[in-house]
Parts: structure tokens; C-alpha cells; sequence
């Protein structure tokens, strides 16, 4: 079943469900792209058709951020499990340990992907780790260039690719992850491609997950506002023009 709000349509599935299904693609060498949507993704779908298309033609479209689920709530829509970046990474690094596959982590600032990394391995002590590569893209009309720190975008495409990882995960933010993933799928040679935007801060510990009760209530937003003001634009998106724009797309 799918729930679909602002022409995007994202698994109602269990987390059962949707694991089997990741656990099944990991055994196959075909690529498959997964968009963590929340609402200042679906947001930023409205305001650039080709972002659209691409998280419209991902494989799996897994609901991540409260304001999905409440959204889905007030328009009595089939309801999503709610899986957080931190929460999916960590259930796929179960799925690779166990499959066999490996898993490569790519994005952030300096030395935090390769904190992640090591917080990871740290947990999951059965996991490979094939590669940990820090960098930020730079986007020149909303396309990828390259790595800041510079770096041949061929190259960086060839050396996962040696690496075949069963998983990639992307921390470029987006659009820059999904637009990443989409342009190179077939050459990357991951069975699980999927952008996890801030999640390796989280992991790395340089940035503080909401208390419990902010998570539980669904105010993480409110959480990241307090420790991180300068987010306020994107926090307005992710809440007020985010239902704004479910409300009247319900009116039409």
C-alpha cells in the first residue's frame, strides 16, 4: 500500500516488510535506490521538476520525519512507519553483517564519516566497512560536480566501485545525495543506494539526537531549532509551508 501527499508516494509497509525487502535486494547485484523522505524533501520536490522525478522513480520511498505521519494523520491517509536515518542505518548495517555484504559511507564534514565509520563497526563488530570518504558536493544549477575537497568525480565513482559495497550510504544532504545517486546507480555497483542526509553527524556524535521525549511526541524539529537556530529556514519548510502545501493540495 502507498501513501501518496504532494504527487509522492511513499511505502505504508511494516518495518518487517520493508526489511525483507532491503534484505532480499542485498542478495542481488542490482542497484537499488532509497529515498528517506521528510518533509522538507517532499517540500523541495514542489519547487524543482527534476528533483521530483528522481525521488518519483527511486525504488523505495521510506517515510522519515514526524510531520509525514501527522500529515498523513489529518488527511485520514494509510499511515507510514517511520523509519529515522540513525534507525535505518543501523538496521542495515545489521542486514550487510549478516548477508556478508559490505557497506561504504560516503559525505559529511571533515573526519565525521570516518567517526561514523568507527561508531558503526564499534556496534556492529561483524560488519565490513569498505570505505569511509568524507566531502561535501558542490552543485553548479542544481547538478553535482565534485567533492570539497576537490576531487575527479570519475575517480571517486571508480573507487566505490572496486569496492562493490553491498550499501552506500550517502550524507551529502538533499538534493545533492539523491541527485548523486541517481546520476551514477548503474556505475557504483552498491545493491542499496541511499542518501542519509545529517545521520553520520549523529552517529559521529558531533551532533546530539533529540531527548527521548522530543522523539517520542515528534518535536525533534523543535529540538534542532534550540540547538541549531541557523536550520530556521529549513525548519519552516520541514513544518509550516510543509502542511501549508498538504492542506491545499487536499483543497483543490
Amino acid at each position: 500500500m502507498q501513501l501518496k501527499l504532494l504527487d509522492i508516494e511513499l511505502t505504508t509497509n511494516t518495518r518487517e516488510q520493508i526489511l525483507a525487502t532491503l534484505h532480499e535486494w542485498l542478495k542481488e547485484s542490482a542497484p537499488h535506490h532509497v529515498v528517506t523522505a521528510n518533509p522538507e524533501i517532499l517540500v523541495a520536490t514542489t519547487r524543482d521538476a527534476e528533483y521530483k522525478t528522481i525521488v518519483q522513480q527511486a525504488d523505495l520511498r521510506l517515510t522519515d520525519g514526524a510531520g509525514i505521519v501527522f500529515a498523513a494523520k489529518l488527511r485520514h491517509l494509510p499511515q507510514p512507519h517511520r523509519f529515522t536515518g540513525v534507525d535505518l542505518v543501523d538496521a542495515l548495517t545489521d542486514l550487510a553483517a549478516e548477508t556478508g555484504r559490505s557497506i561504504y559511507l560516503l559525505g559529511g564534514n571533515s573526519g565525521v564519516a570516518q567517526k561514523a565509520a568507527k561508531a558503526l563497526q564499534a556496534k556492529h563488530p561483524d560488519v565490513r566497512i569498505s570505505g569511509a570518504e568524507e566531502g561535501i558536493p558542490k552543485l553548479t544549477d542544481a547538478r553535482f560536480q565534485a567533492l570539497d575537497p576537490a576531487m575527479d568525480e570519475a575517480t571517486l565513482v571508480k573507487r566505490i566501485a572496486d569496492n562493490k559495497p553491498g550499501i552506500l550510504f550517502v550524507a551529502f544532504g538533499h538534493p545533492k545525495q539523491e541527485q548523486f545517486i541517481a546520476k551514477h546507480k548503474a556505475e557504483l555497483g552498491a545493491s542499496i543506494l541511499i542518501g542519509v542526509g545529517g545521520t553520520f553527524d549523529y552517529l559521529a556524535g558531533t551532533v546530539k539526537r533529540a531527548p527521548k521525549f522530543f522523539q517520542t511526541i515528534g518535536l525533534e524539529w523543535l529540538w534542532r531549532l534550540i540547538v541549531q537556530p541557523w536550520r530556521i529556514k529549513r525548519i519552516w519548510d520541514a513544518t509550516a509551508v510543509f502542511l501549508w502545501l498538504v492542506i491545499r493540495n487536499h483543497t483543490k
